[in-house]
């Protein structure tokens, strides 16, 4: 549970094992950069001045589930490997990967490209709006840990499915 802002090259960069899950990631040249295997959860990553997701040399798919990319130069950039994606809210939908000759992508179910309707990302307030298509959207078969929470310390499923970005609206 992390708020990443500011940094010049990645918000967060790994050449291993990287699970990321329950943060938001804003104002990043890229907001992660990944060359190993990756999972990325539940997370908001946003205003990135390149992409929001850059991936290249993946060991294994890079999965990507119940999170926001919105407002980046590019959404997901694939340089190489195959990624696996599904209930997101993706600005741009499919269009807004933009794939190398290496690469593959399994855009999968529940995917959504419309206005996530954040508080004020003018301001840098990522929290939902209660007319947030990305509440109860995210993955069904999510199933938190116990004492799971969201950005601000709350449960992690207030309603019958998990939001999808890092913030979980009651």
């Amino acid at each position: 549970r992390c708020q990443i802002t500011g940094n010049g090259i990645s918000g967060v960069s790994s050449a291993g094992t990287l699970t990321l899950s329950t943060s938001i990631l804003w104002g990043n040249t890229s907001g992660v950069v990944v060359t190993g295997t990756s999972t990325i959860t539940g997370c908001t990553i946003v205003d990135s001045y390149f992409s929001g997701i850059y991936a290249s040399k993946l060991q294994l798919p890079l999965q990507v589930d119940s999170s926001v990319l919105w407002g980046n130069v590019e959404q997901i950039h694939m340089e190489t490997g195959a990624l696996d994606i599904h209930h997101c809210l993706i600005q741009g939908g499919p269009g807004a990967i933009v794939q190398g000759a290496g690469s593959t992508v399994s855009y999968g179910l529940g995917n959504l490209d419309a206005d996530p309707l954040f508080v004020n990302a003018a301001a840098s307030d990522y929290h939902l709006q209660p007319t947030s298509p990305c509440i109860d959207a995210g993955d069904p078969a999510f199933l938190p840990l116990p004492g799971a929470t969201d950005i601000d310390g709350q449960p992690r499923v207030q309603g019958p499915v998990v939001d999808m970005g890092a913030d979980e609206v009651r």
